[in-house]
C-alpha cells in the first residue's frame, strides 16, 4: 500500500488529541488504519509513544514501563492501540480499560479498529473524552490525491480519481491503482524508447 504521509489527517489527529483522551479510528479493513498509526508514531517521535497489543498487555506491567518514561523524559505518552475487535474477543478489553483509568491525565490514546466504540469505552464518548474518526474521514484530501499523482502515478490523474470514487475512498485502492497503472508507465516508456 502507498505510504504518502497523510499530513492533514495527522495534524488534524494531532490538534484534537490535545484537548481529548482518546482518539479513535473506526474503519473496514483496508482503510489503512495500522499504516496510520505508524505514521503517527513517526509523526510524534518513538520515544514518545508505545504501541500495545492485545496479547502483550496481560504480560507487561505497562504502569511501571509508563511512569519510567514520563520521569525520564518529563513528558506525556501517547499509546497506540490497533485492532479494537481483538481485544475484545480476547478479553482484554477491560485490562485495555483499566489501564486507561489508571493513568494520569497526561496520557492520550490512539484507538484503531473496524468495530463500533465497545460498549466499556461509551462512558469517554458521553463525557466528550474521545474523538471518534471513521472511514468518512480518513479519506485522502485533493492535496494528498494530487501529491500520489504527481509522485507516484504521474499522468494518472483521471484514473487515480476514477478507482478512488468507485472504491468509495478506501485508500487499500492505491495498491490496486500502483499494480494497474506501474505496468502502463512501465509500457508506455518502453514504447517511447524504441
Amino acid at each position: 500500500m502507498h505510504t504518502i504521509m497523510r499530513n492533514e489527517l495527522i495534524h488534524d489527529i494531532l490538534s484534537e488529541l490535545k484537548k481529548k483522551k482518546m482518539i479513535y479510528l473506526e474503519a473496514p479493513c483496508g482503510w489503512g488504519k495500522t499504516i496510520l498509526l505508524h505514521q503517527l508514531e513517526e509523526a510524534i517521535g518513538r520515544e514518545n509513544c508505545t504501541f500495545i497489543r492485545s496479547a502483550d498487555i496481560a504480560k507487561m506491567n505497562l504502569m511501571t514501563d509508563t511512569n519510567k518514561v514520563q520521569k525520564k523524559n518529563g513528558q506525556s505518552k501517547i499509546f497506540l492501540v490497533d485492532n479494537l475487535g481483538e481485544w475484545v474477543v480476547s478479553g482484554n478489553i477491560e485490562l485495555l480499560v483499566n489501564d486507561i483509568q489508571n493513568r494520569g491525565p497526561e496520557c492520550r490514546y490512539i484507538l484503531a479498529g473496524r468495530i463500533p466504540l465497545p460498549a466499556q469505552l461509551l462512558p469517554y464518548k458521553l463525557t466528550s473524552q474521545i474523538g471518534i474518526y471513521d472511514k468518512s474521514k480518513l479519506r485522502y484530501s485533493d492535496n494528498e490525491l494530487n501529491d500520489i499523482c504527481t509522485n507516484s502515478l504521474r499522468g494518472y490523474r483521471e484514473q487515480v480519481v476514477s478507482l478512488y470514487e468507485v472504491s468509495q475512498g478506501m485508500p487499500l485502492f492505491l495498491a490496486v491503482a500502483e499494480g494497474l497503472l506501474e505496468g502502463a508507465i512501465t509500457d508506455d516508456e518502453s514504447t517511447a524508447s524504441q
